[in-house]
């Protein structure tokens, strides 16, 4: 990289750029004192009022166009405005007198010498009383130097003429006869009333100037003579009386006077009738300059000029010239240009393109104000902010990430401080943040920090005891300090962090002389790295990339200031030298530039005051460092490198460090609205409402009708009820599957298969026979009286018989249907713990929770891969507190909706007094916009787990991210469970989860607050109470009562179904007999016809033989023996009955 081997000097130097290229002039303010070096060709400027007064001297050059600040070797004046001035060629002085302050009116004289820079109050005798309002003129006469003044005495209203004898050192008085107090001037204000004072010919010309006509007129002094002619004149034009004229000056024998209204006029003091000639060109509206003749042109500074509606304090130098001694023309030498009050120490960083100044020290006071410079429109303006911000200070530590500036200790009026504040650029807030540990740091000035949110690193600086030799953290999560180590001493070092290792270089001691006090120190091992000295102090130091640094001035132990720029890497070094001697500068890095503001004064490099500040702003552009190819210069952050150039990172795009190609995109559902982004920090996630979804998003858009935004969206969302706080799942009563359909089932199906087995047997005739096989009643048919019991089976006895085997079957299975389907019987109690204690010696279960966090900001896990349950984020902390376990572990998930999850499972744990889970989220952009906790633990009731939702939302605009803890609550009720039964375990342990309270939201911030604040805390309260619950589960019957019943509902529907069958039985019988009756009577009735018939012609053939009679009752079917004959006799019995 270097043609050299070690050291390359380069004799050609870098340029200061001067922004503006007059240097930082004075202050915009009106009625200063203004004067003219003929020798140097420099206006002096002392004075003036804003919204102070200023006792401030300043020597602008008219041949470079440039300020300069001069610092007196003495006490000045007081501050003061409305003085006036004179330089004296003969002494080399520039003399003031008089002016005023809020409550005095001055009537001293001061001479500041050019030669020994120094102020000197003059002693003057016969001193002229304190004046309202009044002018001068300086003049030579008979070789001496005068000062005449005339004024009104603010006690008798009187006008005099007063001329200092600078040689005498004394006051004449001369009275003009001419008071206010005189009847002749009755009612005349002051206000309109100005005067006119220039020395022409050996008299003194005293012009009065009024909207009062009776008092426009000349007054002429004879110098020789002491005596006083007036001479009374009207103005022509009426516009000169409206305003007070601002400036007047002899060219020739022309008095010309320039009108605050923008009108001119001249007089010629040579002629006897004193005519006033007015020009018709209008001048710019002002009021309050400072003006000056020098070489026929009227050098003018500052005071007010009217813009559009109003007048406006400006620092701008323009000139008035008459061209041709008639027409007016007016010329801006130097634009006004608005910038901050020179001081040393202060805080400069570049946040989104624009470079912030914060405090510092002025001469002789601190300073709080903030300052917005803008490159681009090469613009300073001050930030005005309603935020409690930090007291006036300097030498404090300061860092900058994204949008947010950090401010820690310094020095202010009160002495030493250690308080910790943080500005937020996007919203111009300032927040103090109080630290709620009780180790801190302490109070001290000259520290280094190094903000890297969630942290800030502070170590060094000088306190009351000196030098400091320890390194801390600030956390923002939870505003706690932790001291990391003991480090080497150190004080006004430069300090940066880079892969966990935190690196210190130059510094001071005390006195301000270089300390051999830097240091490398690894925060992941605790290890002191490297030790490095310096031979400078209070310089420029900057980190181009990890091993390229640039140095710029600062001073040696002998006090001589370096105006040298060292590019480093490694052991090799380039230099160059540049046309300044930066000192306790302001600086950044920006965009291949650096720029610096301030810092101590001098006047050569062996002659340093470092507690005089400096008005300095400049930039050094270092593309001419690295022209010749000798060195590789990086772009700043927040810039890329396109086409060889440094370019601003788009809208949507950001760029982190030095040295970028890229720009890296905002992610989906976030966006960046401006240029120059130098964080990951600024890309703020998209508000409620409204969602993102393409990656280097400038803006986001509204979220459709119907749909649901929350902060951060990628996609619109199916709206749901977002609002819903607690959801809960618990094991429920025991409840049996309900043996009604099954037993209606078998009912159903038990009768149809009956009837269908009848219907077919039935049906065939073949099966008739067949049935008969089956029949169980063969001994339960019945039988008529008188005769004998016979065993025999038939149709109808294998028919009930199959009625009986499918009833039987029908009761069976409903039974056994119900002995199976609804059988348990479980009862509920809760009782005291203690109680339970003695059966159950410790409660332990697995239990999970669940923490969900919509919309997460940052990574989540260690992987990065969405949707994969693995390794959490090492910024993600979580710890049990009273959590007895066995076994516990932690994963995290980032889904496709950017929702983190991570997961705590615990195995075999019991749940302590005041137990939690915490989990602090650490990460950069920890935050969510809504945060779910769901508490899942193992039941001692049977394949049942307890759960519980609980869900909190910040409100409309907010996210949650900020020290305090979002809390959710949950109750452990202990739980027993005992069983009988076999299908159930005998006993088992667990716990109920519960509710007990609404969750307490934490730090709520805007999205815009992003960039200054840090950490997501959660903590899950897991509280275990006194009261157990006991369940318990058993047979309503045993085995044994199931198969007594059985036996007894079989043995009783044999009998049922036995006297179903012979009741039908003998209903067929019945129906069987009766209508075999009636046939039979039917017949009887017939036969007993034909046995009458057959007696009547058995008497009529008397003569038979008895062998045919014996015959014919054989053949009788009436008769058939003597069982039938019987039978007939007993028929005809019934019949007679």
């Amino acid at each position: 990289m270097f043609t050299l081997l070690s050291l390359l000097y380069l004799a050609k130097s870098l340029e200061t750029i001067s922004i503006p290229p007059s240097q930082i002039g004075p202050e915009a303010r009106e009625k200063a004192v203004i004067g003219f070096n003929p020798f140097s060709n420099n206006l002096l400027l002392f004075g003036g009022f804003s919204s102070i007064y200023f006792n401030d001297l300043w020597s602008f050059c008219l041949n470079s166009l440039q300020w300069r600040i001069l610092y007196p070797n003495s006490i000045s004046p007081n501050p003061r405005s409305h003085a006036t001035g004179v330089f004296r060629n003969e002494t080399q002085e520039f003399c003031i007198f008089g002016g005023k302050s809020f409550n005095t009116f001055f009537n001293d004289v001061w001479c500041f010498s050019i030669g020994f820079q120094y102020w000197k109050k003059i002693a003057t005798s016969n001193d002229p009383p304190a004046l309202y309002s009044f002018v001068s003129d300086y003049y030579r006469y008979e070789g001496k130097d005068y000062f005449g003044v005339v004024g009104m005495n603010t006690m008798s209203l009187e006008y005099k003429l007063y001329i200092l004898d600078f040689s005498q050192k004394n006051w004449n008085h001369f009275s003009l006869g001419f008071s206010l107090e005189n009847p002749e001037h009755p009612e005349v204000n002051p206000i309109y009333l100005s005067l006119i004072l220039h020395e022409f010919n050996q008299k003194l010309h005293i012009i009065l100037i009024s909207d009062y006509k009776h008092l426009q007129g000349l007054y002429i002094f004879d110098l020789l003579t002491h005596n006083t002619t007036f001479f009374q004149y009207a103005l022509s034009d009426n516009a000169l009386i409206e305003y007070s004229p601002h400036t007047s000056g002899l060219i020739n024998d022309d008095l010309y006077v320039i009108f605050e209204g923008g009108h001119s006029a001249k007089i010629n003091l040579n002629s006897s009738d004193y005519y006033w000639q007015s020009f018709e060109k209008i001048l710019s509206l002002r009021k309050g300059i400072s003006s000056i003749l020098v070489n026929d042109k009227f050098m003018s500074f500052g005071g007010r000029l009217f813009t559009n509606t109003d007048y406006f304090l400006n620092n701008e130098i323009f000139s008035y010239n008459f061209i041709k001694n008639s027409i007016p023309n007016e010329s801006v030498l130097v634009p006004s240009f608005v910038s901050p009050t020179a001081r040393i120490s202060a805080a400069m960083c570049a946040i989104k393109g624009k470079l912030y100044l914060f405090g510092g020290k002025a001469k002789g006071y601190f300073l709080k104000d903030m300052w917005k410079y803008d490159p681009k429109a090469n613009f300073w303006g001050q930030v005005t902010t309603s935020s409690v911000s930090p007291s006036e200070r300097a030498f404090f530590a300061s860092s900058c990430e994204g949008d947010a500036l950090f401010v820690w200790g310094g020095e202010d009026s009160t002495g030493y401080t250690n308080d910790v504040f943080i500005y937020n650029s996007l919203t111009n807030v300032w927040s103090e943040l109080e630290p709620m540990s009780s180790d801190v740091p302490s109070k001290r000035k000259g520290s280094c920090s190094v903000l890297k949110i969630p942290y800030a690193y502070i170590t060094g600086g000088i306190d009351a005891h000196g030098l400091c030799s320890d390194l801390w953290r600030f956390n923002f999560g939870n505003n706690t300090y932790t001291k990391i180590d003991v480090v080497p001493k150190n004080a006004y070092a430069a300090c940066r962090l880079n892969n966990d290792i935190f690196h210190v270089i130059g510094g001071s001691d005390e006195n301000d002389i270089p300390f051999a006090s830097g240091f490398k120190y690894n925060l992941l091992t605790g290890e002191l790295i490297d030790q490095n000295s310096t031979d400078r102090s209070f310089e420029i130091f900057i980190w181009l990339t990890d091993n390229i640094t640039l140095t710029i001035g600062g001073r040696q132990s002998n006090n001589q200031v370096f105006n040298d720029l060292e590019y480093s890497v490694g052991d090799l070094s380039l230099q160059k030298f540049i046309d300044d001697y930066p000192y306790a500068s302001a600086y950044v890095y920006f965009n291949q530039s650096v720029y610096f503001f301030g810092g101590g004064y001098f006047t050569t490099e062996y002659n340093l005051f470092p507690y005089l500040p400096r008005p300095k702003f400049a930039k050094i552009d270092l593309h001419d460092l690295c022209g010749s190819g000798e060195c590789q210069l990086p772009c700043s952050e927040g810039f890329y490198l396109h086409n060889s150039k440094c370019e601003e990172c788009p809208p949507g795009n950001y760029s982190s460090g030095n040295g970028n190609s890229k720009c890296q995109p905002c992610e989906k559902g976030f966006y960046s609205s401006s240029d120059a982004v130098s964080s990951i920090r600024q890309c703020y996630p998209c508000p409620e409402g409204k969602f993102n979804d393409k990656e280097g998003g400038k803006m986001c858009y509204d979220c459709p009708p119907g749909s649901f935004c929350p902060t951060g969206s990628k996609t619109p969302l199916i709206f749901t009820d977002n609002n819903v706080s607690i959801f809960s799942v618990q094991p429920v009563l025991y409840k049996e599957n309900n043996p009604n359909a099954i037993v209606k089932l078998l009912q159903y199906l038990g009768s149809g298969l009956i009837c269908l087995i009848l219907i077919v047997v039935c049906s065939i005739r073949r099966l008739k026979d067949f049935i008969k096989k089956f029949d169980l009643y063969s001994t339960q048919h019945n039988h008529h009286d008188g005769e004998y019991i016979r065993i025999q089976k038939n149709t109808t006895g294998g028919v009930f018989s199959l009625i009986f085997f499918g009833l039987t079957l029908i009761v069976i299975g409903s039974v056994l249907a119900i002995y199976f389907m609804d059988n348990i019987y479980e009862s509920k109690s809760l009782i005291p713990l203690v109680i339970l204690e003695s059966e159950v010696p410790e409660f332990k279960t697995n239990f999970e929770v669940l923490v969900k966090l919509d919309n997460y900001g940052d990574s989540c896990v260690n992987e990065g891969k969405i949707n994969k349950e693995g390794k959490c984020s090492d910024l993600i902390i979580l710890n049990s507190v009273n959590v007895d376990h066995e076994w516990e572990s932690i994963t995290c998930k980032i889904d496709s909706l950017r929702r983190c999850l991570v997961k705590y499972s615990c195995s075999n744990c019991a749940i302590g007094s005041k137990a939690a889970i915490n989990i602090v989220f650490q990460e950069k952009l920890s935050y969510s916009s809504g945060i779910s906790v769901n508490v899942t633990s193992d039941s001692s009731i049977p394949e049942s787990r307890s759960s519980v939702l609980s869900t909190v939302i910040p409100e409309k605009g907010y996210i949650f991210i900020g020290p305090l803890t979002n809390t959710f609550y949950f109750t452990f009720t202990p739980s027993y469970f005992t069983s009988s039964v076999n299908d159930f375990p005998s006993q088992l342990i667990g716990y109920h989860v519960d509710s007990s309270a609404l969750p307490k939201s934490g730090s709520q911030n805007l999205i815009e607050n992003l960039s200054v604040t840090a950490q997501l805390s959660i903590s899950v309260v897991l509280e275990k109470i006194l009261l157990g619950l006991y369940t318990s589960r058993s047979a309503k019957q045993s085995t044994l009562i199931l198969i007594s019943s059985l036996f007894g509902t079989i043995t009783g529907l044999v009998g049922i179904v036995g006297t179903v069958m012979a009741q039908f039985e003998s209903c067929l019988d019945k129906k069987f007999n009766l209508s075999g009756k009636e046939d039979r009577i039917k017949k009887i009735v017939q036969k007993s016809s034909e046995m009458f018939d057959m007696l009547v012609k058995s008497r009529e053939n008397s003569e038979a033989t008895p062998s045919e009679m014996s015959a014919q009752r054989s053949n009788n079917p009436l008769t058939g023996g003597g069982l039938t004959i019987r039978k007939s006799a007993r028929v005809y019995a019934w019949v007679d009955i």
